[in-house]
């Protein structure tokens, strides 16, 4: 997957090469170029999904183009 690209985000903590440091829902900002056939997938809390996924349609990525895996607890 020679186009693939990652964000990996913490919210605290000391920033390791290639780690951002703060809200993983604002790991992609205005200042990337999301193209019409960018695809995010998204892993996390049903919260945490629930907010990236509005940020990245603020953004102009299409919800058709958003992916998720939500983390609930087991019983």
């Amino acid at each position: 997957m020679p186009a693939l690209e990652t964000r990996i985000c913490v919210d605290r903590g000391d920033a390791a090469d290639g780690f951002r440091i703060g809200n993983p829902v604002e790991a992609i900002t205005s200042n990337d170029e999301l193209s019409p056939d960018s695809v995010a997938y998204l892993c996390g809390p049903p919260g945490m999904i629930a907010a990236a996924r509005q940020h990245l349609e603020r953004l102009g990525l299409p919800p058709e183009n958003i992916f998720a895996e939500q983390f609930v607890a087991s019983k």
